[in-house]
């Protein structure tokens, strides 16, 4: 998920200083859109022998 500000969550979330955060779960929806590629047809991936 990339580098979190440690300082600025435990704020936010009243986490207190003796408490080690190990982890942060990104929940929710975007606020963008999601680009969807096109898929490859099956015949594209798949071969049989």
């Amino acid at each position: 998920m990339g580098m979190r500000d440690v300082a600025k969550v435990k704020a936010i979330l009243c986490i207190p200083e003796s408490e080690i955060l190990m982890s942060v779960i990104a929940v929710g929806k975007s606020a963008q859109p999601y680009m969807n590629r096109p898929r490859k047809s099956v015949s594209e991936v798949l071969s049989f022998l």
